[in-house]
């Protein structure tokens, strides 16, 4: 199951046991841009520990830098949900993660939730707003 979090430049954050090679890290902008990703042994370096008690130590902040880091790796879960769906497989598509909030009428609540779309082909003509 995917793991996302946002944490600020410089920070230490304790990530627990995920997958090897799954942990993605890029940069986050106060003006909402993306700075390019970080490669995955740019990522693995940032690594301390073990398990657990793995930690993520991110960059510290610079003048021009990033404020904040997207953090995403793969773990292991004991319980959760699972909705599955399978297509043929095409080169032309990729996976998308989504982070949600979940609206439970019963209990007028909202619960945070991903949605993972392992065969995501978006429409060329489909235009996404950034406001």
């Amino acid at each position: 199951m995917p793991k996302i979090m946002v944490a600020a430049a410089g920070e230490e954050v304790k990530v627990g046991a995920f997958e090897n090679g799954s942990l993605r890290v890029i940069g986050l902008f106060g003006n909402g841009a993306n700075d390019k990703a970080l490669t995955p042994e740019a990522a693995a370096a940032l690594v301390s520990g073990s398990d657990g008690d793995t930690k993520v130590t991110l960059p510290a902040k610079t003048d021009d830098g990033p404020t904040q880091y997207l953090i995403k790796f793969e773990r292991s879960m004991d319980d959760g949900a699972m909705l599955q769906n399978t297509t043929a497989v095409s080169s032309d598509l990729v996976k998308l993660t989504l982070f949600c909030a979940m609206g439970d009428p019963c209990k007028d609540a909202l619960r945070p939730c991903y949605v993972v779309i392992p065969r995501f082909a978006a429409d060329p003509s489909m235009t996404i707003s950034l406001d």
